[in-house]
């Protein structure tokens, strides 16, 4: 998979020094290659070097519960106002691409999954792996429009939930929630985008970097509350430091002795 990232965007971040390596593979490739199996890599090249400094690719997928969604509105009541200003608040949990599995599902009453899509298994989520998440409309074409954004995202892995990479992006969005919002109808998803990572606390502290984010799974329509489901979402990472994989399911010990059972 190859991040689609201009070259003008690349030299503002990058500069004209970025020397591009391919010398070693992410785990999911080495499984793959053991196992017999060919897999494209997730990016053009799995390891990079900036300045020097090796870089490492990470993906996780995201799971947004309908209640760990928040949206305030713009600065106007009508016209591209209505959407300037306004800010969706996100909170979920963070897991292996390989634990969360998507599959089409309709909803209550007709309605529509945004994508036709829903996550209908995932591990119970970890209160130290988990993405908050904030974006605000920063231009629109119309009420219904959103023609640019800001996002900033907090992912923490680990270390109690101390240990977090700080990620931005902004830029032009062209993205109408309302498309395909009648009944019977699959609402759109957003489209993909990127970012930089500018930071980072705890054991990723000085941590640099881009990703992308993709949504694969989202709401019903906003015209048609209450909204239902969940928002999927893959964020594919490239970063100066190596980072931790999402836990899988935990175990349990049964009483049964030599039995272990996945929650």
């Amino acid at each position: 998979m190859k991040l689609n990232i201009t070259v003008a965007f690349l030299v503002a971040l990058l500069s004209e020094d970025v020397a591009v390596a391919a010398k070693t593979k992410s785990k999911t490739s080495r499984r793959a290659e053991a196992n017999g199996k060919k897999v494209e890599p997730k990016f053009a090249t799995e390891t990079r070097k900036l300045y020097g400094e090796e870089f490492f690719e990470q993906r996780y997928v995201t799971i947004i519960g309908n209640e760990d969604v928040a949206f305030t509105g713009g600065f106007g009541s009508q016209g591209p106002e209505k959407l300037l200003g306004s800010v969706l608040y996100t909170s979920g949990g963070v897991y292996k691409e390989e634990d969360v599995v998507i599959r089409p599902r309709t909803a209550q009453g007709g309605k529509r999954f945004a994508g036709g899509k829903q996550p209908i298994k995932f591990p119970a989520r970890r209160t130290n792996f988990f993405i908050t998440g904030e974006c605000t409309t920063t231009s629109a074409g119309s009420d219904i429009e959103i023609t640019g954004h800001t996002c900033f995202y907090t992912l923490c892995l680990g270390g109690g939930g101390n240990n977090c990479v700080n990620m931005y992006a902004g830029g032009p969005f062209l993205f109408t929630p309302a498309a395909s919002s009648q009944q019977g109808q699959t609402p759109a998803l957003p489209p993909t985008f990127d970012g930089i990572i500018i930071g980072g606390v705890g054991a990723f502290a000085g941590i640099s970097g881009f990703f992308q984010v993709e949504t694969k799974a989202g709401r019903t329509s906003f015209n048609d509350l209450p909204q239902l489901g969940l928002i999927a979402q893959q964020f594919d990472l490239v970063t100066s430091m190596p980072l931790p994989e999402a836990p899988g399911p935990q175990l349990a010990i049964s009483n049964v002795a030599g039995d272990s059972l996945a929650n």
